[in-house]
């Protein structure tokens, strides 16, 4: 191929074409290029692997993203179950602390009543004698 005829355009006239200063220059349509002729199947097979390269650039971001908010969330259930067992372990030791000063008050209220029914005579047998005798339609006292 030489210069004059590959720029050369049908329908021009032979003068225009030998002159190239005169015609502008048109741009040559590439033929098919020479490593396309040698390996046809070269183009698809490197839009498979861009495909799967992407495929697994997805999957990979994905996985980093997941394992992120995974270890965020560790961290955040580790600072929420500090802050509850301290918050129960404050609860326990107050309740606690409640629950001691009821049993004194109860035990105080215990000897005040004790007191009370001592000095009413509430609940004090008068008698052995009559804890000797059977109540009435009791069949369980001493026979007679």
């Amino acid at each position: 191929m030489a210069g004059p005829e590959a720029l050369s355009v049908q329908g021009e006239n032979t003068a225009t074409a030998a002159d190239p200063e005169a015609v502008p220059r048109t741009a040559v349509a590439p033929g098919p290029s020479v490593a396309f002729q040698r390996w046809p199947q070269l183009i698809p097979l490197a839009q498979l692997v861009a495909v799967v390269l992407g495929v697994f650039a997805i999957i990979w971001n994905q996985q980093q993203t997941t394992d992120g908010l995974r270890t965020e969330l560790r961290s955040e259930i580790g600072g929420l179950r500090a802050e509850f067992s301290d918050e129960i372990g404050g609860l326990r030791a107050e309740f606690s602390d409640e629950i001691d000063g009821l049993r004194v008050q109860v035990a105080e209220n215990g000897e005040r009543l004790a007191r009370i029914e001592g000095f009413l005579g509430i609940g004090t047998p008068d008698s052995a004698t009559d804890q000797a005798r059977p109540a009435a339609g009791d069949d369980l006292g001493p026979a007679k």
